[in-house]
């Protein structure tokens, strides 16, 4: 039997499944996928409102500018959440990403360089649709699962430097790869007399963009930031043979950090991006407000954002609104940084409701 058109009507119909169990977020199961914030955790415990201050946030390279010496830094990150739909139904679900790396360090020619690899889009999670058949007269039911596991990452080679005292400039260049490994099956209540199918493949995705920032200090205690993006296509490829050409959205981004006193740093954020030319998308709009006090080798961080989503069921972009908050400690004289934030996200939607509890933990290393 060729299983092939069984699997295609499959996705079709499952398009309009609920969805029933996931790794990743319930809003972005009928799209492109999630798409991530690429933020240190620093960044995520201010409510990403010092990302565009961030060397070590893989987004804006200006902060890059500052560097004093050679960096990596890792990120990983645990969530644990709760789904809720209109029909009263519920679901635990817990998951653990790796969503940043970056290595960056100092070049003879007062240029510094970063590359690294961060989550673009997410795109792990499991559909399933119960339904029946009318077969030899009689209705047969069964159970339909879309099974997706994989991500988009963005590989970044970065550059930044100073033109002058006060301004910073950086540009980077984007390579957008991964893969999801898809499966489709089909199992009937009547296993005996009905054949269970399914379908198993590897799906590749890549792409590739560009982005430009700068910062300038106004005053010793106030600077701003500014940052865009533009991406090409995302080309999906199946069985080595192209099988779709998705838009993907242009981004901007623009911050203020005030710094009033030595041990007290502020910070406020706004940011946009066009996922309305990707289908389904939503253009989103966000901004976020954050704080840093303490001393260098022990921060303590705060921090709001409110957010909207970018894919999710209904006409209507469904929002976010977290709150964040974080420590970090240095140790071995400096030289390393131990940083932890905790989030409280809620996601709502038409239909679906999420409330996140994440934790990330950090390390950065400056032999």
């Amino acid at each position: 039997m060729n299983v092939r058109p069984v699997v295609l009507a499959l996705a079709v119909a499952l398009a309009a499944a609920l969805p029933a169990a996931a790794q990743d977020s319930q809003f972005g199961v009928h799209s492109l996928g999630t798409p991530a914030r690429q933020e240190s955790v620093r960044a995520r415990a201010t409510g990403g409102s010092f990302t565009l201050f961030d060397e070590m946030s893989p987004l804006a390279e200006a902060p890059l500018a500052d560097l004093e010496r050679g960096s990596f830094g890792a990120h990983t990150q645990v969530t644990r959440r709760t789904v809720a739909f209109a029909g009263g139904e519920s679901h635990e679900l817990k998951d653990t990403r790796f969503p940043v790396l970056v290595a960056a360090g100092r070049t003879p020619w007062r240029v510094r360089i970063a590359t690294g690899v961060a989550t673009y889009v997410e795109r792990s999670y499991v559909v399933t649709q119960r339904d029946s058949v009318a077969l030899r007269g009689q209705m047969e039911p069964y159970a339909d699962e879309h099974k997706s596991d994989g991500n988009v990452g963005d590989i970044r080679l970065a550059l930044a430097g100073r033109p002058f005292k006060a301004l910073a400039v950086g540009g980077a260049l984007h390579l957008l790869t991964g893969s999801t490994q898809e499966e489709v099956r089909r199992r009937w209540d009547d296993s005996v007399t009905y054949s269970n199918t399914f379908e198993l493949q590897d799906v590749q995705y890549n792409g590739l963009g560009g982005s430009l920032s700068a910062m300038l200090d106004v005053t010793r205690r106030l600077r701003v930031a500014g940052w865009a993006r533009f991406d090409t296509r995302l080309k999906t490829k199946a069985r080595g043979q192209s099988v779709d050409s998705t838009d993907l959205p242009a981004q901007l981004a623009g911050a203020l950090e005030w710094h009033p006193r030595n041990a007290l740093r502020v910070a406020a954020a706004v940011r946009w991006a066009g996922w309305s030319v990707a289908p389904g998308g939503h253009d989103t709009f966000g901004w976020s407000i954050g704080a840093e006090a303490g001393s260098p080798g022990l921060p303590v961080r705060l921090g709001v954002r409110r957010d909207l989503m970018a894919f999710g069921p209904g006409p209507d972009a469904p929002t976010e609104l977290g709150l964040t908050a974080g420590v970090a400690r240095r140790f071995s004289d400096g030289r390393a940084r131990l940083e932890v934030a905790i989030e409280r996200m809620i996601r709502s939607g038409q239909g679906l409701e999420e409330r996140l509890w994440t934790l990330d933990v950090g390390l950065v290393v400056r032999p």
